[in-house]
C-alpha cells in the first residue's frame, strides 16, 4: 500500500512539475518586422500619473475609490486592488483617475517592479511611482498591443536609467522611447494570439494547484 501510494504522489508531481517547467519557461514573444515604423510613445499616447494623499489624514483613506501602487503592477491585468482612498483624499492630493484600458508602467520598486507593466481594466487612480500610458488613436495603437511590445522591452526599459539601478524612471523617458508600430490588423493578431497562449499557460496553473490539491488529500 505505502509503495502504491507512493507511485501515484510520484505521478501527481511529475504532472505538477512539467506544468511549473510550462508557466516558468513560458514568454510572450512575436517576430518584429524590421520594416516596421518606429514611433515615440510620446506622439502616440497621453501619459499621466498620480499622487500620494497625506498620510496623516485619515478622512483620505479607506473611501470607495481604487488606488494602485506599485506592487499591484505585478497583476498583469488590473480588475482590482487592495489600497482606497476617499473623495476627499482625491481632491486634496494630485491623485487622478486613470483612462480605462490605459497601459500602466511602474516607474520604481523593490526589485523587479520598476519598468513592469500591466493594463488597467477597471476605473481607478494610482500613486506618483506609476504613469499610465493610453493611446491617442485606438486606430493606431491598440493598448494591448502597446502593453505586450512595454513588456517585451523590459530590460531595454529598465536599461534606461543607465549604470544607477537604484534610479528611477521618469515620464520623460517613457514619453521618448521608440516602439514598433504594425498595421491595426496585424496588432490584433499579436494579440490574439498571445491570448491563446495565456490560456495554455492559465490552464496549466490549474493543473498545478488540482495536484498538488490531490497530494494533500491523499497523504
Amino acid at each position: 500500500i505505502q509503495e502504491q501510494i507512493v507511485a501515484e504522489l510520484g505521478s501527481y508531481q511529475k504532472i505538477i512539475d512539467g506544468a511549473k517547467q510550462v508557466v516558468e519557461n513560458y514568454k510572450p514573444t512575436f517576430k518584429i518586422d524590421p520594416e516596421w515604423k518606429m514611433v515615440e510613445i510620446g506622439e502616440m499616447c497621453n501619459l499621466m500619473t498620480g499622487g500620494t494623499p497625506r498620510s496623516t489624514v485619515k478622512e483620505y483613506y479607506g473611501g470607495d475609490i481604487k488606488w494602485i501602487v506599485s506592487g499591484d503592477i505585478h497583476l498583469g491585468e488590473i480588475f482590482d486592488c487592495p489600497n482606497r482612498i476617499t473623495q476627499k483624499g482625491l481632491v486634496n492630493s494630485n491623485a487622478k483617475y486613470l483612462p480605462i484600458n490605459s497601459v500602466l508602467i511602474a516607474l520604481n520598486g523593490q526589485g523587479k517592479t520598476r519598468g513592469t507593466v500591466a493594463l488597467l481594466r477597471t476605473l481607478a487612480t494610482c500613486n506618483q511611482s506609476i504613469v499610465s500610458i493610453f493611446s491617442k488613436n485606438r486606430e493606431s495603437l491598440i493598448s494591448e498591443y502597446l502593453y505586450l511590445i512595454l513588456k517585451r522591452m523590459y530590460l531595454q526599459i529598465r536599461n534606461l536609467t543607465g549604470d544607477n539601478q537604484r534610479s528611477g524612471l521618469n515620464m520623460s523617458l517613457i514619453r521618448n522611447i521608440n516602439i514598433p508600430l504594425p498595421p491595426l490588423e496585424t496588432q490584433e493578431r499579436i494579440v490574439t494570439s498571445i491570448k491563446k497562449e495565456k490560456k495554455a499557460i492559465d490552464a496549466n496553473n490549474e493543473l498545478i494547484v488540482i495536484f498538488e490539491n490531490k497530494i494533500k488529500n491523499k497523504i
